[in-house]
């Protein structure tokens, strides 16, 4: 039993009709109930391979004595392994698994592909694209139009093929709270963990297994209804910055004050997100016409109220002149 607390009396007795069912299919007999041993073993270290997270649980060993009906057709008995309140390792071909059972506590296993289906949204809802591996170079360009290619780098340590990265950007994309208003995502990272799952392969792929299988997923792989590679930013086959696309619950046209709370919320998780990770990953940075509608806006209606003021003291200043009396004018 690999368990987070002694929990082998709940096992035991959820797993008797089952054990003295396949007791009897084996042709063995346990004459005495106190023919049960329970030996504690040494601790057991978990890596959840997807999620990176690691757990330390207790093991405990529990051999039942039984007396074989037949020498000759009886079995010679079998192991079992039950992972209880914990994660669930995969196992050699060569085990077969058993039923599940409910425990007080609920069971933890490794999770499943993601069989979200994107909710159709109002065409007037805004977008904010998260860009990570570049970053923005300031130019200020005086005379002529600065070249495109001189206005951003790629980040030098950011590596798509370490497995810290694959689960940070994943994470990014799934575990965005309700305050930030995703009505829908175009995050290429998970369909490339669907195509892996669908494959048999494991999600995070390992540095040396990355390039080829992201290739062979680029090659064919959809984001939404455009190709994944619309995605990201390649350079000698190697995925060398990328982005992904929110679609959020604010419309284009709402109010610049509802605009930069959004915004402020937006920086706050793309700043922690960036604390939180290391130097492969970290360096992301958001972007949305939202933004840049709202300090349109901010700076046009203060600007237009100066044009008013400057506007209503020219002419009073200026229509004397034009009447040619002042009394008249007053």
């Amino acid at each position: 039993l690999v368990a987070a607390a002694p929990i082998v009396d709940e096992v035991m007795g959820l797993a008797s009709a089952e054990l003295a069912g396949k007791m009897e299919g084996s042709r063995l007999t346990l004459r005495n109930a106190s023919n049960r041993q329970v030996s504690p073993l040494g601790p057991l270290l978990l890596h959840e391979w997807e999620s990176g997270d690691v757990a330390l649980r207790g093991m405990t060993e529990v051999s039942i004595l039984a007396e074989r009906d037949n020498l000759t057709t009886s079995s010679c008995g079998w192991r079992e392994l039950c992972f209880c309140d914990t994660y669930v390792c995969k196992l050699p071909a060569s085990w077969a698994p058993g039923p599940v059972f409910n425990f007080t506590s609920n069971l933890r296993s490794l999770s499943v592909a993601d069989s979200r289906m994107p909710e159709p949204v109002p065409i007037s809802y805004a977008s904010v694209d998260v860009i990570f591996g570049m970053e923005v170079e300031p130019h200020n360009s005086i005379l002529g139009t600065p070249n495109l290619e001189d206005l951003w780098k790629f980040l030098p340590r950011f590596d798509m093929r370490r497995p810290w990265t694959q689960r940070k950007m994943y994470t990014f994309c799934t575990q965005l709270p309700e305050s930030m208003r995703v009505a829908s995502r175009r995050c290429w990272i998970e369909d490339f963990r669907a195509f892996l799952i669908d494959r048999g392969e494991r999600f995070p792929v390992p540095d040396a297994y990355f390039d080829p299988l992201a290739a062979e997923f680029t090659a064919l792989g959809l984001t939404g209804a455009a190709s994944s590679q619309d995605y990201m930013w390649i350079r000698d086959g190697q995925i060398k910055a990328s982005f992904a696309t929110f679609t959020v619950r604010i419309d284009r046209l709402a109010r610049a004050e509802e605009i930069f709370e959004q915004q402020r919320l937006w920086d706050a998780y793309v700043e922690e997100w960036n604390a939180g990770s290391d130097k492969y990953a970290r360096g992301s940075w958001h972007t949305s016409e939202l933004w840049v509608y709202a300090e349109a806006d901010a700076e046009l209606i203060p600007s237009l109220h100066r044009v008013l003021a400057l506007s209503g003291v020219c002419i009073f200043l200026f229509m004397p002149c034009c009447v040619g009396n002042l009394l008249l004018y007053l």
